[in-house]
């Protein structure tokens, strides 16, 4: 009987300890996730902000180009 017992009682342990870990792994992942998904958006925000300037120079490109040929006629 007593062995019985202390068997159930592992088998209890082993699943807590079973749970504990599956749970800790599952909010690893999920924390591992939010940080990606962050680093992607501050990437995605960085890109748009570069092209912005990217717009201004080519708008200041095409006046420009504009103005030279507005001189040369």
């Amino acid at each position: 009987m007593d062995k019985l017992l202390l068997n159930g009682v592992g088998t209890l342990g082993s699943v807590v300890s079973t749970y504990i870990v599956g749970l800790f792994s599952l909010i690893l992942i999920g924390v591992s996730l939010l940080i990606i998904l962050y680093r992607i958006q501050q990437w995605i925000i960085k890109v748009d902000e570069n092209m912005s300037y990217l717009r201004e120079v080519v708008q200041i490109y095409k006046q420009l180009q504009k103005e030279k040929e507005d001189c040369n006629k």
